[in-house]
């Protein structure tokens, strides 16, 4: 719960939220300026987001919710300079997939993905930029159409090499093997 000092003037109103302090349902919603810092010493910098605050009449309690920390994801983003949570989910809902299904499409790992897109942590900015190219359709039907075939062809091929070649050499052919042994495993991976 962040306590917030009131810094300008704000529109009230009656909600139905439970304080979460002394349970009373006596309590308002305003919205806010929340100044916050982000970063660590020398390098943090104040940002602001306008965020909905809950003042419980009762006990004095104040107090935002997931929509606040929400909106500061969002002020956090936008100093980035990368999507915000709400724009990695306009475009993956912009080709109607689950999360599961564009993480399979893109192979952008599903955790990372919805971390993401639930503002538990940001993308780096190479992954941002891939998914803003995402939001393209003509990327993303590039990126649908591809099979990786090209990659479980090399595998394949360089296994079958390394089998001829211990069948040539048998002093090294026990090395070979597991060298031929890492390609089936990575054919099954490119295959996965």
């Amino acid at each position: 719960m962040n306590e917030t000092p009131h810094t300008q003037p704000a529109s009230e109103v009656a909600t139905t939220e439970q304080c979460p302090n002394c349970e009373s349902l006596n309590v308002r919603a305003e919205n806010r300026e929340d100044r916050f810092l982000y970063g660590v010493g020398e390098q943090a910098t104040e940002l602001n987001a306008v965020v909905p605050m809950h003042i419980c009449a009762d006990c004095g309690l104040e107090y935002t919710d997931e929509v606040g920390e929400r909106l500061r994801q969002e002020a956090i983003c936008r100093h980035l300079g990368i999507l915000s949570p709400s724009e990695i989910v306009a475009i993956r809902e912009s080709y109607n997939l689950s999360r599961r299904q564009f993480a399979a499409v893109t192979r952008i790992g599903l955790a990372s993905l919805s971390r993401w897109e639930a503002g538990g942590g940001t993308q780096n900015p190479a992954m941002d930029i891939y998914i803003r190219l995402l939001s393209r359709k003509d990327v993303f039907g590039i990126i649908q159409r591809s099979d990786f075939e090209v990659f479980k062809h090399t595998a394949t091929s360089y296994q079958a090499k390394f089998q001829a070649i211990a069948k040539l050499n048998p002093p090294h052919r026990a090395r070979l093997e597991d060298r031929a042994k890492d390609f089936r495993i990575d054919e099954a991976r490119a295959t996965a």
